[in-house]
């Protein structure tokens, strides 16, 4: 919108320089007398009135309002290059409405063209300059895979001229993102539009003439859509309902100039007021409704999946809110939705990657966010995939996939904590120390969406001796997947082994290392050993003294000696009635 505005100005500033050349004369204006239109050769003889001319070729660079109608052509590209073609829309309004074409003759037309080609050379050449740039800024997204083959957006191009045609007079079915769609040469949107394109191109040409302002009106509207027309690909989308606010102002110019040629009598003119009254009350009523569609993210795109089909955009848009309020099921079904009809889209991999991880899936998470990071530079994708690489321990691989993506953010709070994570798990603990009291003494580490990072950080606070705000983040991790194994562990070891009274809770223990144990069928002495301590901890020294002995010989068994001793360090503490206590935090 900003854009029009701008080429609405420089329009109006073109405008009133043109009048104000001196080839330029007022009775060559197109006029309504008595409500009919008067024609170029109704208001005059042509051929005696000025024209350009050679002379004139450099006159427009002492006027003042031709450099302010450069100026908000420039403003107007800066807000959106969709005004590339302004230029040409300027060319066409020299034939039409201000008639400074000479049209006596072959000869003097293209003498004229000449000089009034020459006189648009700064405004097409900010137009290349901008051209260039948005080309080459187009041809860097080439390898995503949400690029259109040129058939077909051509033929969906096709399609969405007559969408635009004609939700320009039956606004029904709008949407903030249109799919494109499998359209073939064959397909009835297509051939219509074709037949519409084709037809209203004919009659253009046919009364350019007598009736100057539909040949206008057509050009402009097909000029200024031609940057968005699809033959270009702007993004993922064909069709977009903003790509019309400039070149709808052609098809109203023909409407309007078309109705007051037509309403010259009185009867006529209160028809047409009628039904203009008609229109403006019920336009105003769908706008009022159209409105409404736009309350909060979720409606706008609910609607959008509502009235279109296969809306990869609009489904994934959904899901992302169902993440954020917590309904992992349905975003699942969204994105697998998306990726039942549009394989590999990036987002809905994400998406998937991301409900896996929330459900403490990680590993499953890696190839969707192999998927989607492997075809779009995509920071949280990137930082999914470093937690998972974490979680499964292939640190190496983790701190390099940290490495690159901390030199695009470097000041990421996120990033820094995974960092500490990895030089904890690597066994660098004085240096995550470091890091993470750096971290958090300058911002706190954020709220994490899945139970691998809040238990990192429930680790890193257990590392600088928070222990409060390591059992918060214990608690958030259990609370998004509750068969956490490690949260689960470490949790109830903290609650049973803790220095400080406050962060004992020996029932919670026991609660936490049954689960560990029961989910791992009892065959990780590890988790037998913690359950061991919990028992202590509750008095229950007799079960204690049997679940140390069983992690014990488990540990033995599998050739886990360092295990196996310090259980049976353990062991003979329990069998004196003593719980175990960490000696720091």
């Amino acid at each position: 919108m900003l854009s029009a505005f701008f080429g609405v100005l420089a329009l109006l500033a073109y405008a009133s320089y043109a009048k104000r050349t001196s080839f330029w004369s007022a009775r060559t204006c197109p006029r309504f007398e008595s409500g009919r239109h008067v024609s170029q050769s109704e208001s005059g003889d042509v051929s005696a009135q000025s024209k350009p001319d050679a002379s004139s070729t450099l006159d427009f660079l002492s006027a003042p309002t031709y450099w302010l109608a450069l100026l908000f052509f420039a403003l107007g590209l800066m807000s959106k290059p969709m005004l590339v073609t302004l230029p040409c829309v300027l060319l066409i309004l020299d034939y039409w409405p201000l008639q400074r074409f000479d049209l006596t003759s072959i000869q003097k037309f293209q003498a004229s063209f000449m000089t009034l080609f020459k006189e648009k050379l700064p405004f097409f050449l900010l137009s290349g300059i901008v051209s260039v740039v948005t080309y080459l800024a187009q041809e860097s997204t080439k390898g995503s895979a949400s690029a259109i083959p040129l058939f077909s957006r051509l033929t969906n191009g096709i399609a969405a001229i007559l969408a635009y045609l004609t939700q320009t007079f039956w606004p029904k079915g709008l949407a903030v993102f249109y799919p494109p769609q499998p359209f073939g040469l064959s397909s009835g949107q297509v051939v219509l539009g074709l037949g519409v394109l084709v037809g209203i191109t004919w009659m253009a040409v046919r009364c350019w003439k007598k009736k100057p302002y539909f040949t206008f009106g057509w050009l402009w509207f097909a000029i200024t859509l031609l940057p968005v027309s699809g033959i270009v690909q702007a993004g993922d989308m064909i069709q977009a309902d903003r790509y019309t606010y400039i070149p709808t102002i052609g098809i109203l110019i023909m409407l309007v100039w078309s109705v007051g040629e037509w309403a010259t009598g009185r009867f006529q003119k209160q028809i047409a007021g009628v039904i203009a009254a008609a229109a403006i009350l019920v336009f105003g009523w769908v706008t009022h409704l159209q409105v409404a569609v736009w309350k909060n993210t979720e409606t706008l795109f609910t609607h959008a999946a509502k009235v279109t089909k296969n809306n990869h955009v609009a489904i994934a848009a959904l899901a992302d809110i169902d993440l954020e309020h917590g309904r992992i099921d349905s975003a699942k079904e969204k994105a697998e939705t998306i990726l039942s009809f549009a394989p590999g889209f990036p987002h809905a991999e994400y998406l998937l990657a991301t409900v896996f991880q929330m459900q403490g899936k990680m590993q499953e998470a890696i190839p969707h966010l192999e998927r989607s990071v492997g075809v779009d530079s995509f920071v949280p994708g990137r930082a999914r995939m470093v937690l998972s690489l974490l979680d499964a321990g292939r640190l190496a691989e983790a701190d390099a996939a940290l490495s690159e993506l901390m030199s695009i953010m470097p000041r990421d709070g996120n990033l820094a904590v995974m960092k500490a994570a990895i030089l904890n798990e690597s066994g660098q603990s004085d240096e995550a120390a470091k890091l993470f009291n750096a971290v958090i003494q300058s911002y706190l580490p954020p709220l994490a969406d899945n139970a691998t990072l809040n238990y990192e950080i429930a680790e890193l606070y257990s590392l600088v001796g928070k222990l409060d705000k390591a059992q918060e983040f214990y608690r958030k991790a259990l609370d998004q997947f509750p068969d956490h194994l490690r949260s689960l562990n470490n949790f109830a070891w903290m609650s049973a082994t803790s220095p400080t009274s406050d962060a004992r809770n020996g029932s919670l223990a026991v609660q936490h290392a049954t689960r560990a144990c029961e989910l791992t069928s009892w065959n990780q002495p590890v988790f037998m050993g913690t359950l061991a301590a919990a028992l202590a901890e509750v008095g229950r020294f007799e079960d204690a003294v049997k679940m140390a002995e069983r992690a014990r010989d488990k540990a033995r068994a599998q050739g886990a000696d360092a295990i196996a001793k310090r259980n049976a360090e353990l062991l003979e503490l329990y069998k004196q009635g003593k719980p175990f206590r960490e000696t720091s935090n």
